[in-house]
C-alpha cells in the first residue's frame, strides 16, 4: 500500500499544473509547474506579457528561484513564453540554475526586431518567429504572392532576407497560403487572434505572433 501511494505521489509531481505564487511578479501572467523531483530538480513554464531584456530576466529568474526554494534542488529550470505562444514548442527565453544562473534569450529581442524593421523597411503587420529568430510577412510583390523572412544570425549578428513563392487556396471559409514546391506540404493561415499559423503535413508547426 505504501508503495502504491509513493508511485501516485511521484506521478502527480511530474504533471504540469498552475502554481499560484505568494508574490506578484511584474510582467508575469501565469506560472506552470512542469516537473519537480525532490532534491534533484524543479522546472517551471512562465508566461510573460512582454519581451524582457537580459537584466529583467535575471531579476525575475532570481525572484522565482527564491519564491520556490530553488536552493533545495541541484537544478532549477525556468522557460519563459510570451502570451499566445505554444507552450512546449520553443520558449522565448530561459533562466536556469545549474547550479549557477544562466540567462538565455532564444527568441527575438525588441532591439533585434527594431533593427530588422529599420534595415528592411518592414511595415506592419509582420509576424515574429522566435524559433528561427526572424520576422515573417506574406506580401504581394510585382504581382506575385510571396512569403518573406528576415533573419538575424545569432552568431554573426548579420541579417538576411529570404523569399518563397506562395499560392492562395480557399478552403471553405478558410484562406490558406501554400508554399509552392514544398516537399513537406508547408502552408500558412491567419487565426482568430490575428497571428500567423504555420503548418505542414504533420499538422501545426508553430504560431508566429503578430508584431
Amino acid at each position: 500500500m505504501k508503495l502504491k501511494l509513493l508511485i501516485v505521489f511521484l506521478s502527480m509531481s511530474m504533471v504540469g499544473c498552475k502554481k499560484e505564487p505568494k508574490t506578484i511578479f511584474p510582467n508575469v501572467v501565469k506560472i506552470i509547474e512542469v516537473q519537480t523531483i525532490p532534491n534533484v530538480k524543479s522546472g517551471f513554464d512562465v508566461v510573460i506579457n512582454k519581451r524582457l531584456n537580459p537584466i529583467e530576466l535575471e531579476s525575475l529568474g532570481r525572484d522565482l528561484f527564491h519564491e520556490y526554494d530553488g536552493k533545495k534542488y541541484q537544478n532549477f529550470f525556468v522557460n519563459y513564453y510570451l502570451e499566445r505562444m505554444i507552450i512546449g514548442n520553443g520558449s522565448y527565453a530561459s533562466t536556469h540554475f545549474t547550479p549557477n544562473l544562466e540567462v538565455e534569450i532564444t527568441g527575438l529581442t525588441d532591439e533585434e526586431i527594431n533593427r530588422i524593421v529599420e534595415k528592411f523597411h518592414a511595415k506592419k503587420p509582420f509576424y515574429v518567429d522566435d524559433g528561427w529568430k526572424c520576422l515573417t510577412k506574406i506580401k504581394t510583390e510585382e504581382g506575385k504572392l510571396t512569403l518573406q523572412r528576415a533573419f538575424v544570425d545569432p552568431t554573426t549578428d548579420d541579417m538576411t532576407l529570404d523569399k518563397w513563392s506562395l499560392k492562395k487556396v480557399i478552403n471553405g471559409s478558410d484562406t490558406l497560403y501554400q508554399k509552392i514546391k514544398s516537399e513537406t506540404g508547408e502552408y500558412y493561415r491567419y487565426n482568430s487572434d490575428g497571428d500567423l499559423e504555420w503548418y505542414d503535413n504533420q499538422g501545426l508547426v508553430d504560431k508566429l505572433l503578430k508584431g
